[in-house]
């Protein structure tokens, strides 16, 4: 039997529908001090991310409280509220 919210489609789903076309599988994230990577996206919208020292993925918003990082670890995107106070 088939998961329903398991496969590529819904990461191209979650860059369409959230406007994030940089998501990627594997891509490096933080998320409230807590950092994970990207395993895939899912029917509502949201991600999956496993953070470090955990055997599941977690359903995660990808616009809270997130930071996403490029191969080379430089910031792409942060969504945390103090980045956009700073910048206020």
């Amino acid at each position: 039997m088939r998961k329903r919210n398991m496969g590529p489609q819904w990461l191209e789903y979650v860059r369409q529908k959230r406007h994030l076309p940089f998501l990627r599988r594997g891509m490096v994230v933080d998320m409230k001090g807590e950092r994970g990577v990207i395993t895939r996206g899912n029917s509502s919208g949201n991600i999956q991310v496993r953070f470090d020292g955990q055997k599941h993925s977690c359903n995660c918003h990808p616009t809270w409280e997130t930071t996403y990082y490029d191969r080379d670890g430089k910031v792409i995107a942060d969504f945390k509220q103090a980045a956009h106070k700073e910048g206020e």
